[in-house]
């Protein structure tokens, strides 16, 4: 699983901005090469049922009403096959070849099936000329078998339409998305930029304040940069207040060694000029001599 995990960290070398609009682009790619198929294929069987229940309709039509169109916008073709006769008795068909064309290219098959078995529908499409055509038949009496047939002319058209739609409204969603996405990367982008000016600025010893007013990780990161520079300040100064006492420590030592032994008198540091220090010798609280100590080369001499 690491392993699998450890396929993305490429995506470290880029920044965040560039991440997204990498994985962006990764979603697009899955949108065409993998959504787009599976619409594709939802849309041939939405469309294929449409095109059998419009023939089913259109059957009903002939079947209980004896209707049988003769002009239509879009023509849905009629035979009537006798099994008795074995001839087709009826069609909306002009040329009878055609009706034969159909039959030897198109339906025959089925029709056969359909008259050694006891089914009462069959539902099919099929290629002619080039062209693929719908069709159902039906058993509507004991002798008779309606045959309906249509061209997927409008199936073809009304794939394309709606597939159109939904490739509208999968990447104007896309776009919103990416939009959302990128300005919500962006928002974190700013803080951690102000975080990261503020690391400089307690690495170069700058006065520097940090206030994001966030609940989530980043805000919680930031609270706790704050504590640790204000933890470092008050480690800085107790630092420089040691330092301080130990140098007046050692200063008075220089002065205590450079006079002597002599415990009648006490030393103490009266006055600090930058690196120079002056100790007072005392007795019985009457200075008596004084130290000049140079911090910077730790040489003492009678001031």
């Amino acid at each position: 699983m690491k392993e699998k995990i450890s396929k993305f960290y490429f995506l470290k070398r880029f920044s965040l901005v560039q991440q997204l609009m990498i994985v962006l682009g990764f979603t697009g790619i899955l949108l065409v090469a993998v959504l787009m198929p599976l619409v594709d294929y939802n849309l041939a069987s939405i469309i294929d049922n449409q095109m059998y229940e419009t023939l089913t309709l259109s059957q009903s039509s002939y079947i209980y009403d004896s209707y049988m169109p003769k002009k239509q916008d879009k023509p849905t073709y009629h035979i009537v096959y006798n099994s008795t006769l074995n001839a087709f008795t009826s069609t909306n068909i002009v040329s009878e070849q055609s009706v034969y064309d159909l039959y030897n290219h198109l339906f025959g098959e089925d029709l056969q099936k359909l008259l050694n078995n006891s089914k009462q529908t069959i539902k099919d499409k099929g290629k002619y000329s080039n062209k693929t055509f719908y069709f159902m038949i039906t058993q509507f009496s004991d002798d008779n078998y309606l045959i309906s047939i249509v061209n997927s002319d409008y199936s073809t058209s009304l794939i394309t339409s709606l597939r159109n739609q939904i490739i509208y409204i999968q990447y104007g969603f896309f776009i919103v998305f990416a939009i959302i996405m990128i300005l919500w990367v962006l928002t974190l982008i700013n803080p951690l930029k102000t975080i990261k000016n503020y690391i400089d600025n307690i690495k170069e010893r700058k006065k520097c304040e940090l206030y994001i007013d966030r609940n989530d990780e980043i805000g919680f990161v930031a609270k706790a940069l704050v504590d640790m520079k204000e933890n470092l300040d008050i480690q800085e100064s107790n630092k420089e207040e040691n330092t301080a006492k130990s140098n007046d420590e050692k200063e008075i030592e220089l002065a205590e060694k450079e006079w002597g032994e002599d415990d009648s008198v006490k030393f103490s540091i009266e006055e600090k000029k930058g690196s120079k220090y002056y100790v007072a010798v005392k007795r019985d609280a009457t200075v008596i001599s004084w130290y000049e100590v140079d911090t910077e080369t730790w040489k003492i001499s009678e001031y």
